[in-house]
């Protein structure tokens, strides 16, 4: 079939290859599906970062880990069980713009503390911050957390106590 000429052509003409840009339409319904499929812990693909299960006794169940990172946040975390209630990983998405199409972007974790107050955490690797996606992710996170009375945190190596060169 492929040796056909007909079969080139129609190929050829193709708008649908590999890399082609989709609508804008089509990229929301992608990124949605994507984020829904993270929230619901379904979405699992082979990565080349530490992941696994992390039980904590805070909340009393296994929670998901996509990085070594986030697994010593995980543990952080735990460690605080004094002056925390309760902590979600990857508790909602929050939608902002970039280059005029709407991604979504999924926090890392949500505290909340017995005082009442919460907060919400990115981790994220310390030469990754200045990446334009992550800025935009930042910033919408900011917005986020100012609207509904949040605090805003970025974890990073040096909040998780992570040496150079060091993974957990």
């Amino acid at each position: 079939m492929w040796q056909s000429k007909e079969y080139r052509e129609k190929q050829k003409n193709n708008k649908r290859k590999i890399g082609h840009i989709v609508s804008n339409e089509t990229r929301a319904k992608i990124s949605k599906s994507m984020s829904d499929a993270i929230i619901n812990n379904k979405f699992n693909p082979y990565s080349r970062y530490k992941s696994g299960y992390f039980f904590s006794k805070i909340n009393n169940i296994k929670i998901y880990y996509r990085s070594s990172y986030e697994l010593c946040a995980y543990k952080l975390i735990e460690k605080a069980s004094s002056i925390i209630k309760s902590w979600e990983a990857e508790p909602f998405k929050i939608s902002y713009k970039s280059n005029k199409k709407v991604k979504n972007h999924i926090p890392d974790i949500l505290i909340k503390y017995k005082s009442g107050k919460r907060q919400l955490i990115d981790v994220k690797a310390l030469r990754r911050l200045k990446e334009k996606r992550n800025l935009l992710q930042i910033k919408a996170s900011q917005r986020y957390c100012n609207k509904n009375n949040i605090i805003y945190s970025i974890w990073t190596e040096n909040e998780l106590g992570i040496k150079k060169g060091e993974k957990e």
